[in-house]
């Protein structure tokens, strides 16, 4: 095996550890109930050089707290912010994200917000939807 190809294999190899140990550290412990009343968010119209935000809300129904482990996001194009702190039962948390157009992309889009956390359902998907005009 070359030196590259025994570089590939241990950087894949890595990856999954660190994959496996997020997933583990998601699926162990006390779950938690979540609720979020509005998952989609439509934001109209906009021109392509604007930038938008939103917050969505993840109230904690459940009996113990609330841990987001991560927020991913579809494309490069929307960030998302959110706290890492323990949400504790009847509280909620918010998940901030920033959504800017890549120049020359024009139309409806429909960007994924992925929410994982120790929740039955381990993964919540939020939608940014809305139209970019030129």
């Amino acid at each position: 095996m070359s030196l590259l190809n025994k570089e590939v294999m241990i950087g894949l190899l890595l990856t999954f550890f660190v994959f496996s140990c997020q997933r583990n550290k998601t699926q162990s412990g006390s779950k938690t109930k979540v609720e979020i009343k509005n998952k989609v968010f439509d934001f109209g119209a906009i021109e392509q050089s604007e930038e938008i935000e939103h917050s969505f809300i993840i109230k904690n129904v459940g009996k113990m707290p609330l841990i987001i482990t991560s927020v991913e996001t579809s494309c490069g194009c929307t960030l998302a912010e959110w706290t890492t702190l323990p949400i504790a039962p009847t509280k909620q948390a918010v998940v901030k994200v920033k959504f800017r157009p890549y120049v020359g992309s024009v139309g409806r889009i429909d960007k994924s917000i992925i929410v994982q956390s120790n929740t039955d359902s381990i993964f919540n998907v939020l939608h940014l939807t809305g139209l970019v005009k030129k």
